[in-house]
């Protein structure tokens, strides 16, 4: 049993296959329990960044990013206040002509953390916030820069974030009110 605080920032590390990405699903709704409970927000209100990025390619980096809000872009492309806030937090205006395809991991990544935050910018009643190794691709620098985008998420929707990683890099010493729960391999 286990209660997540609203209002804290937890991080979940353990060795592979204990048990943490299905946690997330269970949370997320995307699996089902076998038995027990799981009290969770409703789906809607819950926003994730994976581990791997799921992006359009064959839409541009804008659409992308606005993906998931209630503002969407007009044809124009023209850039609604979440989604410009999110490009400038997450300094994705280099990229933002450039094909999906021809990007790297680490602009993937912020691309899809940047269409977190304009989400959350957008609908401020967001519950939870699961980040699923969403630093694995990112340099230092993304890193410390991400950590403030969530903060900043934190702060707006006054949201759970649970975070998994296998980084135990003292960049998140920095977080408040931040919980390090490590998982055992139980079999």
């Amino acid at each position: 049993n286990y209660n997540f605080n609203k209002d804290h920032i937890y991080m979940l590390m353990g060795p592979n296959g204990s048990g943490k990405s299905t946690l997330f699903k269970l949370l997320s709704g995307i699996n089902i329990p076998d038995y027990g409970q799981i009290y969770a927000p409703n789906p809607s209100n819950i926003l994730i960044c994976d581990q791997t990025p799921q992006l359009f390619n064959n839409e541009s980096v804008l659409f992308n990013i606005s993906y998931g809000c209630n503002t969407v872009i007009d044809i124009g492309e023209k850039w609604t206040k979440p989604v410009c806030t999110a490009i400038n937090m997450l300094n994705i205006e280099p990229i933002i002509n450039s094909n999906i395809s021809s990007l790297s991991g680490g602009e993937k990544q912020k691309i899809s953390l940047a269409r977190v935050l304009a989400s959350a910018i957008d609908n401020k009643s967001i519950d939870l916030l699961l980040l699923d190794e969403f630093d694995n691709a990112l340099d230092y620098e993304s890193k410390k820069t991400a950590l403030i985008v969530i903060n900043y998420i934190k702060e707006i929707t006054n949201c759970t974030v649970i975070i998994i990683s296998h980084s135990n890099e003292n960049i998140y010493k920095n977080f408040k009110k931040l919980s390090i729960i490590n998982y055992q391999l139980v079999e």
